[in-house]
């Protein structure tokens, strides 16, 4: 096949070893200047909130991270420790030399440390998990308490917020995520005391 893009014209030829008369498609990518980040990360150990960050689907040269926590790195792969419990927006900064080309990608991390001695004093339970967007949040404790229901998304975003005011053993919430896209979320639990982390799956 012969393309003529002014003067000289190009052509591409595709040949096969012996004959054939299967025809392959050619694509041709005339200009690529993104760097597409792509990070995923796991958890090391959930006791001590050790996660291990890795970019193995990153385009580029330089590898930049921060942490959520005021903590950075650089490289493409690193480990960082949260010093407590919570919900972190990890960011990861990926730059193209080559193409002089930035991209960002923000995914939230929960770090469990100290979670198992319920620093809260309450416990936080949804049903049903995973569902369909309706759901109902039961948060049992024997002391009464005050404070803030969010919903995020996994960039880090708060969907929703609602006001706690738990003034018996057991406190039901009704949430509403069906005009929200499907998705994974996380509940956060938080007072004067610490805060209370749970994932929710809207399908």
């Amino acid at each position: 096949a012969t393309y003529g893009f002014g003067r000289p014209n190009m052509k591409v030829v595709a040949e096969a070893q012996a004959c054939s008369n299967v025809r392959t498609p050619v694509v041709m990518n005339i200009d690529s200047t993104s760097a597409d980040a792509v990070a995923s990360f796991v958890e090391v150990n959930a006791a001590t909130g050790t996660f291990e960050f890795y970019a193995g689907g990153s385009t580029g040269q330089t590898f930049s991270w921060a942490f959520g926590d005021g903590g950075s790195a650089t490289g493409d792969t690193v480990t960082h420790s949260y010093a407590s419990a919570g919900v972190f927006t990890a960011t990861l900064t990926v730059t193209d030399s080559t193409c002089n080309t930035t991209d960002v990608f923000g995914f939230v991390v929960t770090s469990h440390i100290g979670l198992g001695e319920n620093i809260l004093n309450q416990q936080m339970m949804v049903f049903p998990n995973p569902n369909s967007g309706t759901f109902q949040v039961r948060i049992s404790g024997a002391s009464e308490f005050e404070g803030q229901l969010e919903v995020m998304n996994l960039m880090g975003q708060v969907v929703a917020s609602i006001p706690v005011d738990k003034r018996s053993n057991v406190h039901e919430v009704a949430m509403d995520l069906t005009n929200y896209p499907k998705a994974v979320y996380m509940l956060r639990l938080s007072g004067t005391e610490g805060q209370t982390v749970l994932r929710v799956i809207v399908r």
